[in-house]
């Protein structure tokens, strides 16, 4: 006696579940829903695979420097970057300002010199280096070299948060500027003023034409 194994097309039939043992077993993969379901995370070989990007407060975080075709980059001139600058990036109590506000508040700050030069050099004036903020973006002077010719501006390349610098408030003012009028100031600011002097064209006076220029609504160059 054989007991009769139901066929496709008999009520009765239910086809065969595998086993694992068996050759055709294939674990049931879990869908949305089902409280074993876990999205797949994609692996580096994987098309999809999109490596995490850290943030501030994350171990392996480090503040992004700008780069050419950035719209906040500028290609520095050959010689020494500051000493310290972005060296701790934590003192996120810097002043505000808001990128895309219709009127934003600009502040002045400084830095000490050792902060900025490789060498220490015999000035007569504040022994400090003054840099600004506006739109969250740090502007600064006098940087980039050793030799006042190859000194040059930055726009963005110093952290809002750069624990070297030592921020003044209340706000200096307020400006209705966009972001872009006063990196174009800053990048033509060799240009319309001309290289960089240690008492004629020194960082102090690039943050007081800088905010002279965005109190005008960036409609008025300063002497």
């Amino acid at each position: 006696f054989k007991p009769r194994v139901p066929e496709k097309e008999d009520p009765a039939f239910k086809p065969r579940v595998p086993e694992k043992e068996d050759p055709a077993f294939k674990p049931r993969v879990p869908v949305k829903g089902d409280p074993a379901f876990k999205p797949r995370v994609p692996e580096k070989e994987d098309p999809a695979f999109k490596p995490r990007v850290p943030v501030k407060g994350d171990p392996a975080f480090k503040p992004r420097v700008p780069v050419k075709g950035d719209p906040v980059a500028k290609p520095r001139a050959t010689g020494s970057n500051p000493i310290g600058t972005n060296e701790d990036t934590t003192c996120y109590d810097n002043p505000q300002s808001s990128p895309n506000a219709a009127s934003a508040p600009f502040f002045h700050g400084t830095t000490p010199l050792s902060l900025r030069r490789d060498v220490d050099e015999v000035i007569n004036i504040r022994p400090v280096h003054r840099v600004l903020i506006f739109r969250n973006t740090v502007f600064e002077w006098g940087v980039g070299a050793n030799d006042f010719a190859d000194k040059v501006a930055w726009e963005g390349v110093r952290e809002p948060s750069d624990c070297s610098v030592s921020w003044t408030t209340p706000a200096a003012g307020s400006s209705t500027c966009t972001l872009q009028q006063a990196i174009a100031f800053s990048r033509n600011y060799k240009t319309r003023y001309g290289t960089y002097q240690l008492l004629g064209n020194n960082c102090h006076l690039f943050v007081n034409r800088l905010m002279n220029y965005l109190d005008s609504g960036c409609q008025r160059y300063p002497s």
